[in-house]
């Protein structure tokens, strides 16, 4: 799998194409406007329980890298939340104010052929907003730890065939 498995990230349609939500609209402009190109998702949620959300095919066991930008508005304090979910898990929650849009990464295990990512936002009294968001095959480097036990998994089977023949 190459590229971006998120269908519509930078959400260009202008709409919420690929994304199933509640409680999110896509806004051309804001306190802070899009990371890039011409729209965001953004929420005015007041309390829990508006997700914006996309299911992905995935390979079970593979690695993945997601990538999103997210912005707060001015003001909110602990009010201003973004929960990040990756296969049901909460793997993050974002309080408080940003300054304008901040990079978020992960490194993503999936478990299945099919993952759902989902944000779930609150915003009191400002807002939240996403964009560029973005999953895709990680092409991380094995740590050497792990190239030393491939090494030693490999010898094995070189040995093991060779006291076969």
């Amino acid at each position: 799998m190459a590229g971006n498995l998120i269908s519509n990230g930078d959400f260009e349609t202008g709409d919420f194409t690929g994304w199933s939500q509640n409680g999110w609209g896509i806004n051309l402009t804001g306190t802070t406007g899009p990371h890039t190109g011409d729209f965001y998702a953004g929420t005015g949620c007041t309390s829990f329980g508006c997700f914006l959300s996309q299911t992905i095919t995935t390979d079970a066991n593979a690695t993945y890298d997601l990538n999103f930008w997210y912005a707060s508005g001015p003001g909110g304090g602990t009010d201003l939340q973004l929960r990040v979910y990756w296969d049901g898990i909460q793997i993050d929650d974002i309080v408080g104010n940003t300054n304008g849009y901040a990079n978020f990464d992960y490194t993503v295990s999936a478990t299945t052929t099919s993952t759902a990512l989902a944000f779930e936002g609150l915003q009191v009294p400002s807002f939240n907003g996403i964009d560029d968001v973005s999953v895709a095959a990680s092409s991380a480097t094995p740590e050497p730890g792990s190239i030393t036990l491939f090494i030693a998994g490999l010898a094995a089977v070189v040995t093991r065939r060779r006291r076969r023949t």
